[in-house]
């Protein structure tokens, strides 16, 4: 409050209790009354020149709805330095279909959108804690806006790895959740329902992975041994079917190897 305090002439400052980020951004949407909505988590940043150059994609095209950017990723991970799309690229046109198969990575801190495409979708859905932004730009799509990415870098995103290792079964889980949702609630073709349900099986083959590592850590063996095959079940990898191996005959060592390559400070995840 203190650091906003000077600027206080200029902006609506809004206060309310945590609860989660569906809820503060809705907050702010409906006290909103400009064309255009743009999202800044708080330890994420912008260049200078974003909103000028946001704003400029969209009035190149007067037909766009949402358009995102590109961004250089910090903080204390080995992806630092890196952008968002060399890590995870869009790919091909946004649309709902690529949105649906995660071709797409939209990243909401460098995200300009209609405010007006937000109320059409009925605002983030307040009840998620996690992956909230992809629901709500999967529904935005399905009534029809449109969007483009921006192939420049004109935000930092931060990167908290023990946020995003503390836990990752939730994370996951909570993927599951979202296409469950839109699976269930959104009027989608057969032939995007059935990418929906390819999702919700590559999460939860991506689910049995991690609980395949969080058992080796643990020393519980055969439970991580059972969680590779049936993850495997999905991905019919000849190397997974070697890790599954390993597991079985020399667990002790694999277990010191990944302590050692890939996780120095392991701590278990927290349930």
């Amino acid at each position: 409050e203190n650091e906003v305090r000077p600027y206080q002439q200029g902006v609506i400052y809004l206060k309310q209790a945590n609860a989660g980020p569906s809820a503060a951004r809705n907050t702010g949407i409906r006290r909103s009354r400009g064309t255009y909505i743009a999202f800044l988590d708080c330890d994420d940043a912008w260049y200078p020149d974003y909103l000028a150059e946001q704003l400029a994609a969209l009035r190149a095209d007067p037909g766009l709805d949402l358009v995102y950017c590109d961004a250089l990723l910090i903080g204390d991970t080995r992806s630092a330095g890196k952008t968002a799309m060399e890590i995870n690229p869009s790919r091909g046109t946004v649309t709902l279909e690529n949105l649906l198969k995660r071709d797409c990575n939209v990243i909401t801190s460098g995200t300009v959108v209609r405010r007006q495409s937000l109320l059409n979708a009925g605002l983030f859905d307040e009840n998620l804690r996690c992956c909230e932004d992809y629901d709500m730009w999967v529904r935005i799509a399905d009534r029809g806006a449109r969007m483009a990415y921006q192939c420049k870098v004109l935000a930092l995103h931060r990167i908290h790895p023990k946020a995003v290792t503390a836990n990752k079964s939730y994370f996951i889980r909570s993927q599951i959740a979202v296409f469950t949702k839109i699976g269930r609630t959104l009027p989608l073709i057969t032939r995007h329902q059935a990418i929906v349900q390819k999702e919700i099986a590559r999460c939860m083959a991506n689910l049995q992975l991690h609980r395949s590592r969080v058992e080796l850590m643990a020393g519980k063996y055969s439970e991580s041994a059972k969680a590779m095959r049936l993850a495997n079940n999905y991905f019919q990898s000849s190397r997974l079917r070697r890790v599954e191996w390993i597991i079985r005959i020399a667990p002790g060592a694999l277990r010191l190897l990944y302590i050692h390559v890939f996780n120095r400070n392991y701590r278990p995840e927290v349930s």
